[in-house]
């Protein structure tokens, strides 16, 4: 797979674990990234899908609800304050 450049920031001790891991699997760094985050988003998928969930009920349930999904309050609160 053809790789672009995309520098990204890491603890100096997780690149030398990818630096090594790559070295002991005779990959690249980037394909040790790759199917690591393949395997954490495989791994997680449950977690993703549940939010993407609350987000789209949020979304559904009107302009209140969106805005207490985003700050992580009760609906109810933000019905209060709005007014509504």
């Amino acid at each position: 797979m053809a790789t672009a450049q995309a520098p990204i920031k890491v603890y100096p001790a997780t690149k030398d674990k990818v630096r090594y891991a790559a070295a002991m699997r005779g990959l690249t760094q980037a394909d040790v990234l790759a199917q690591a985050v393949d395997e954490y988003v495989e791994r997680h998928h449950d977690e993703f899908a549940a939010r993407i969930d609350d987000a789209r009920t949020a979304l559904l349930g009107g302009e209140n609800s969106a805005v207490a999904h985003m700050l992580g309050v009760d609906k109810d609160a933000v019905d209060r304050i709005a007014g509504s």
